[in-house]
C-alpha cells in the first residue's frame, strides 16, 4: 500500500494486513531522497523477506535502507555487494533524525535472520549498520567482508532486547574512524549471546573498539581470532557478562 502523505522515500512499501512483504532488488540506486532510500514496513502477522544485490543507497536524508517488522512475523534479509554512503543528512531531512546507513528491526515474537556480504557503510549520520530484535524472537546474523567507516555513531550495532538469543558470526569486518564504538553486540533480555568474531579490525573510533554485553540473566560467549582493536579513544573493549575465548590485539 501507499501513504499519500509519505512521498519522500525513494521506494516505499507499507503492509498492514495479514500478508507479508517479499522484495528482490538488484542493480538499483536510491540517491538524494528526502527521507529513506528504501523503506519497508510490515505491521501485522506477515513477515518481511528481502534480497538486495548490487544496490547503492547514497545521500538520502534518513536511512539508506530501512525494514521494520512490528508484529508476529519474522524478518529475513540478505544483502550482497551493497553500498550505504552519506545517508542521514539532517540538513535536508523532512524530519531531522540522523539516520543509519541501514536499519533492520523486528519488534515482536518473530525471529530475524540477516546475512550481509560485501556491504559498505560510510559517512552516515548515525550508525552505519543497525540490526535489532526487540522481543522474544531470536536474532541470527552473518557478516562477511563488511566495512563501516566514519559514521556519526557506532559503526555496527547488533542488539537483542527481549528473551530471545543473539547469534552473531562475523568474519573480516572493518569498522574504523566512527564517532562511537566500532562494534556493539548487546543482549538486554534473558537470552543467550553466542558470537564468533574473526579477522576483523576496529581502529581509531571515538568510543571502544568492541562492546559486548549481556545485561540480564542469560549466558554470553564470544570467540575471538585475529581481532585488532588498536587506537580507540575509550579503549580496546567494554565487555560485561560475556566470556571471551581468545584475545584482542591492541
Amino acid at each position: 500500500g501507499r501513504d499519500e502523505q509519505d512521498l519522500d522515500d525513494g521506494f516505499d512499501i507499507d503492509e498492514a494486513g495479514t500478508g507479508g512483504i517479499d522484495v528482490r532488488v538488484t542493480r538499483s540506486q536510491a540517491i538524494n531522497n528526502f527521507d529513506e532510500g528504501f523503506d519497508f514496513d510490515e505491521e501485522d502477522e506477515g513477515g518481511i523477506s528481502m534480497n538486495f544485490s548490487r544496490v547503492q543507497a547514497v545521500g538520502n536524508s534518513d536511512e539508506g535502507i530501512k525494514a521494520g517488522e512490528e508484529d508476529e512475523g519474522g524478518l529475513w534479509a540478505k544483502l550482497d555487494r551493497v553500498e550505504l554512503i552519506g545517508n542521514g543528512d539532517d540538513d535536508k531531512a523532512v524530519e531531522a533524525s540522523g539516520g543509519e546507513g541501514i536499519q533492520l528491526s523486528e519488534e515482536d515474537e518473530g525471529n530475524s535472520y540477516v546475512r550481509l556480504n560485501q556491504v559498505a557503510a560510510s559517512g552516515n549520520g548515525s550508525q552505519g549498520i543497525k540490526i535489532e530484535e526487540e522481543d522474544e524472537g531470536r536474532l541470527t546474523t552473518f557478516l562477511n567482508r563488511v566495512d563501516a567507516w566514519a559514521n556519526g555513531n557506532t559503526g555496527v550495532v547488533i542488539e537483542e532486547s527481549g528473551d530471545g538469543g543473539l547469534y552473531a558470526f562475523i568474519d573480516r569486518l572493518e569498522s574504523n574512524k566512527n564517532d562511537g564504538d566500532g562494534l556493539e553486540l548487546a543482549e538486554s533480555g534473558a537470552g543467550i549471546v553466542l558470537g564468533h568474531l574473526t579477522k576483523s579490525k576496529f581502529q581509531d573510533n571515538s568510543g571502544y573498539g568492541v562492546v559486548a554485553k549481556q545485561e540480564d540473566e542469560g549466558l554470553g560467549l564470544l570467540r575471538l581470532r585475529k581481532v585488532d582493536v588498536d587506537g580507540n579513544d575509550e579503549g580496546p573493549a567494554d565487555v560485561q557478562g560475556i566470556f571471551l575465548i581468545g584475545d584482542l590485539d591492541d
